[in-house]
């Protein structure tokens, strides 16, 4: 998918690449290529995966959509210092939801990596930032 895609766009082309219920994956941790590790925090329903390529730079990363019916349920990282939220997320795309990103800035988590049975204690990363070609 390229520039200007937010979640409701996905949902409609049926293009989220993939999602994980709390139900089946109740200790989820998302990992991004520099490490930092994210848990969730209130009571989310389900996680959403976007892929998504930034059409200017043609950088390639994967998104994290939460879902959830309470606004301050999210993800937070493992030291405290970055939270993701439902009403994050929300803002002024054509959907009323913020469009996605690959700047590691934006309303959504970027993971690599994803854990059913909690964040790894030690990671060795092979990640790397993908690229778009043709």
């Amino acid at each position: 998918m390229q520039g200007g895609m937010d979640p409701v766009d996905y949902i409609n082309h049926a293009t989220f690449a993939y999602d994980t219920s709390i139900t089946t994956c109740p200790n989820f941790c998302g990992c991004n290529s520099a490490g930092t590790c994210y848990v969730y925090m209130g009571s989310p329903d389900s996680f959403d995966y976007a892929p998504y390529c930034d059409p200017n730079t043609g950088t390639c990363c994967i998104n994290v959509f939460i879902n959830a019916g309470d606004g301050t349920t999210g993800l937070m990282s493992q030291d405290g210092m970055v939270m993701f939220t439902g009403d994050g997320q929300l803002g002024n795309g054509p959907n009323g939801f913020n469009t996605f990103s690959c700047s590691g800035t934006g309303a959504y988590a970027i993971v690599t990596e994803i854990y059913c049975n909690g964040c790894p204690t030690a990671r060795a990363s092979c990640m790397g930032t993908a690229t778009a070609t043709g």
